[in-house]
């Protein structure tokens, strides 16, 4: 009834008919279809553009809408690595914006109660180097905005490594740092809880080093 993989930064998630670039979604449904034209797969949700780790795709229908569900509400788990600049004042903190997207779709935060969405996400300092002044992170949402861990973190004074939209791209680890490490949610089918787990990737260990 579902499916779940590692999405890759070089690949995204699901795009429009103009994109050119090779994308999750359509990479899973050619492969799919080849085996069975009937078979379906169908987007859940997505990770930012320039991000990587765990995705989950349904298989059905009624698998679907059970997902559509968990994660509108939202009663998913969802962590993420990220390596920002600066060392957080606070070890641990849950922290709560409106954000507000522009034309240009850059994401920002915004005290416009009418036009802003609440985005709330905790964070927990797991390591630190005081030379390089950066930070890992795990960070877990309970709302899923768009770029909202990137915004949320940079208005908390901690841009993350790498971000070509709101830091710089040319710096370690070379890519956007951040990673769906972890992806936990009830089976549509089973209805018990099941758990998913990415490691995040070494380049992003190597900037400790």
């Amino acid at each position: 009834q579902l499916m779940a993989t590692n999405g890759s930064a070089s690949h995204l998630t699901a795009t429009d008919s103009v994109e050119k670039r090779p994308f999750v979604l359509k990479l899973l449904q050619n492969y799919y279809a080849k085996q069975n034209s009937k078979n379906q797969i169908h987007l859940i949700h997505r990770l930012d553009r320039e991000a990587s780790g765990l995705l989950v795709f349904a298989r059905t229908w009624d698998a679907f809408r059970s997902l559509k569900d968990q994660f509108f509400e939202p009663t998913t788990t969802r962590r993420y690595d990220v390596i920002v600049h600066g060392i957080p004042k606070k070890a641990e903190a849950k922290l709560e914006n409106l954000l507000l997207e522009d034309d240009t779709g850059e994401v920002n935060i915004t005290k416009d109660m009418r036009l802003g969405k609440l985005a709330i996400l905790s964070y927990k300092t797991l390591t630190t180097d005081a030379k390089k002044k950066i930070a890992h992170l795990s960070c877990e949402l309970f709302t899923g905005r768009k770029h909202q861990i990137r915004v949320q973190l940079k208005a908390n004074g901690h841009i993350v490594c790498g971000d070509p939209r709101y830091g710089n791209p040319d710096e370690p680890p070379g890519r956007l740092a951040l990673h769906a490490t972890h992806l936990g949610f009830i089976h549509p089918g089973t209805h018990k809880p099941v758990t998913f787990n990415s490691t995040m990737p070494g380049s992003f260990l190597h900037m400790f080093r």
